[in-house]
């Protein structure tokens, strides 16, 4: 999985809301770039989610399906997400992931892997938010396990406009590279294999 992957080409559907606050969304992507599919491209893409959102409790569950000529190769992905707002102030959240390739090679991010996180979500000031995250990947490949930590600062100076600071770690075994600005940044150093790497980042959002 990666940052923001939207896929080309979606049928979306997202129903109204059924009994006290759940929504199902399901999408159909038909074809990567301008080549339509025919018998020797089978590269549509199928996901299907259902949420759930009443009070205080928030919950989502997901799966994922890509045909055998998709780019990155058949996949499948299972995602499961809750969150519970304990006080108007402090928000909860845990997630799990579970991605599987049918023909995974022999690299460790090609390989099956359970992600894990949690995350809270603390309202300092009427428009500064503290967050944190911790992630733990488990990938079936010897020794390529990793661990995100991050901790952030968002100020809101409007429904539109916020400023923000990150600092994330990524620890990763020894036959493990990622690190904490690889989605989502302009920065596209690698990490080193085996090595612990820390960021920095700084910013602002603008929503029209």
């Amino acid at each position: 999985a990666r940052f923001d992957e939207r896929n080309e080409n979606t049928i979306e559907y997202k129903s109204p809301k059924i009994g006290p606050g759940v929504i199902v969304t399901g999408a159909l992507s038909l074809h990567e770039g301008t080549t339509p599919d025919n018998k020797q491209n089978k590269d549509k893409a199928y996901d299907i989610s259902v949420a759930y959102k009443a009070g205080a409790v928030d919950l989502a569950a997901a799966y994922e399906h890509y045909e055998e000529n998709r780019d990155k190769g058949q996949r499948d992905g299972i995602r499961l997400a809750g969150a519970y707002k304990i006080i108007p102030e402090l928000n909860l959240g845990a997630f799990y992931q579970y991605t599987t390739l049918d023909n995974p090679g022999d690299a460790p991010l090609k390989q099956d892997a359970h992600v894990f996180g949690v995350a809270a979500d603390y309202k300092l000031a009427p428009k500064t938010y503290i967050r944190g995250q911790v992630f733990h990947r488990n990938v079936d490949a010897d020794d390529a396990n990793a661990t995100l930590i991050a901790a952030g600062i968002e100020q809101r100076f409007d429904n539109q406009f916020r400023v923000y600071g990150n600092l994330a770690t990524v620890l990763n075994d020894k036959n493990s590279n990622l690190s904490p600005w690889a989605q989502g940044r302009s920065n596209v150093a690698s990490g080193s294999t085996g090595d612990d790497v820390v960021g920095l980042s700084v910013g602002m959002r603008y929503d029209f």
